[in-house]
């Protein structure tokens, strides 16, 4: 990790030993899962972008098969793994520390590819066309993505939001790069705003403020933590504007 930028570090630190990284709930990872038909009994699901894998532990207990869960942090990783001892979902994880744009797996490998809240740090189409080659015939894959619920976000929420997400577009042009991408969307919904106000900045809050006081005299530091503020601040202002949607998606025929 040593070649990354710093501040990379920082929000890592930040969110470590956190059980999210992003915006969901159980609840909502359960709700997609109920989308999707005709699966195998135990089916082996690919996790890209697990990060503390809180998904990870809720897909394995709910499908009863095996998930691979990836990130490029080993300690999102060993927290995993230690929650899935703690869980005894242990024989139902597999970690592998690996990089979203150069996975290593054999092709046709996965009956699920599932990738909550990470799909945009690779872009959707471009996402989606280097996976595919991992799914079998019949899989899903299934993404929460960044999208505008919404047309006219007030500035300067709207320029803030773009900085982080330059790519974000509204669900219909989210469905016209699945199309592109080779894939046809089964179904879609919005992730409830309470998987953003309590499964997920509820417990950043009081770490936030154990940060500030810890690098108070660090830069670098202290501009990660005025950021996550910010976002909070902003997502309680402007969240009829923003918000993640999940798709399920199969292989177009």
């Amino acid at each position: 990790m040593s070649n990354q930028d710093p501040s990379l570090q920082y929000l890592y630190e930040l969110f470590s030993d956190l059980p999210r990284q992003g915006p969901g709930n159980s609840r909502s990872t359960q709700n997609a899962y109920s989308l999707l038909k005709k699966l195998p009994e135990m089916p082996i699901i690919l996790d890209i972008g697990c990060g503390s894998g809180a998904q990870s532990l809720d897909l394995a207990r709910i499908s009863g098969g095996l998930v691979v869960a990836v990130d490029n942090y080993q300690p999102f990783l060993d927290f995993l793994e230690k929650r899935a001892i703690e869980q005894n979902l242990q024989t139902h994880i597999s970690t592998k520390l690996g990089d979203m744009f150069a996975l290593e797996f054999k092709e046709n490998s996965f009956d699920i590819i599932w990738a909550e809240g990470s799909i945009y740090i690779i872009g959707m189409e471009k996402g989606l066309t280097e996976w595919s080659r991992f799914l079998r015939t019949g899989g899903y894959i299934v993404v929460s993505d960044a999208v505008w619920l919404k047309p006219n976000a007030p500035e300067p929420f709207k320029s803030f939001i773009l900085s982080e997400c330059p790519t974000i577009t509204n669900i219909t042009g989210c469905l016209s790069r699945i199309n592109r991408s080779g894939f046809e969307c089964q179904d879609y919904f919005t992730l409830p705003e309470n998987a953003w106000r309590e499964d997920y900045y509820k417990p950043v809050k009081p770490r936030l403020e154990e940060f500030k006081k810890k690098y108070k005299k660090n830069r670098e530091a202290m501009q990660v933590a005025a950021k996550m503020e910010t976002e909070i601040e902003y997502y309680e202002k402007y969240s009829d504007y923003f918000g993640y949607v999940f798709f399920i998606l199969k292989k177009s025929s």
